[in-house]
């Protein structure tokens, strides 16, 4: 029988119906260089999308799990200044508080800024009297940068 989904455009025979009643999935997703994954199903149904789900899938790793950005804070500004700050009408503000911010923290690597870190120089700043709002606005900043760091200033 021939398998719904062709393996790069190619016809495969994948499935293939046991003596038993069963099916069997065998294939090759990344080409006869590749692991070899072999299956038995009761049902053709189930059999199928397995042989889909492994083709779609072939390329991934998941079980590497997500990477991790180890990017300085100063290299994030870099990334954000030239796709989104320069455009902005207070971008230079912006960016020079965030340096001074930056310098602050002593310009960690994304996955070591947390919430806690944050905190504690908020409230530093806070106790040498600096603004709160100043302190909130560049809390915030903080914060976009660590959620983005996966999005759009991934490399």
């Amino acid at each position: 029988m021939l398998s719904d989904k062709a393996c790069h455009g190619e016809i495969t025979m994948s499935i293939k119906k046991l003596s038993n009643g069963g099916y069997e999935v065998d294939l090759y997703p990344r080409g006869r260089n590749g692991k070899r994954i072999r299956r038995r199903f009761g049902r053709k149904q189930e059999a199928v999308l397995f042989e889909r789900y492994v083709l779609a899938n072939a390329d991934k790793k998941e079980w590497l799990g997500a990477s991790v950005d180890r990017r300085t804070l100063s290299e994030l500004l870099n990334i954000w200044w030239l796709l989104h700050g320069q455009a902005q009408a207070n971008g230079e503000t912006e960016k020079r508080h965030l340096v001074k911010t930056i310098q602050a923290l002593g310009d960690p690597a994304v996955n070591r800024l947390n919430k806690r870190l944050i905190a504690q120089h908020r409230a530093r700043r806070l106790e040498e009297g600096s603004a709160p709002r100043r302190s909130t606005v560049t809390y915030t900043v903080c914060r976009a940068c660590s959620a983005r760091s996966s999005g759009w200033m991934s490399s």
